[in-house]
């Protein structure tokens, strides 16, 4: 209950939901994480795991979509970006 409760803190931060919107969009173009790790990058590490809530709980992410964020590809893209 408390996960559930830091997310729906979290997304009511206008900037936050604009985030998850362009993540899930991006995520939605296979293949090409770059809008979705852009904006993935924006967020905290505590913003992140606030969203990271399973989808039987409720959680924002689909099963497909946890598994986008945490494949190889993406951490790549998502190192690579920070590198700059």
């Amino acid at each position: 209950m408390r996960t559930l409760r830091a997310m729906t803190r979290v997304l009511s931060e206008p900037r936050i939901l604009q985030a998850v919107a362009t993540i899930k969009e991006g995520l939605a173009h296979d293949g090409d994480f770059t809008a979705a790790v852009e904006a993935y990058a924006e967020l905290s590490k505590d913003e992140a795991m606030a969203l990271w809530v399973a989808p039987s709980k409720g959680g924002i992410w689909t099963t497909a979509e946890r598994r986008q964020l945490h494949s190889d590809e993406f951490a790549a893209e998502l190192r690579r970006h920070k590198q700059g």
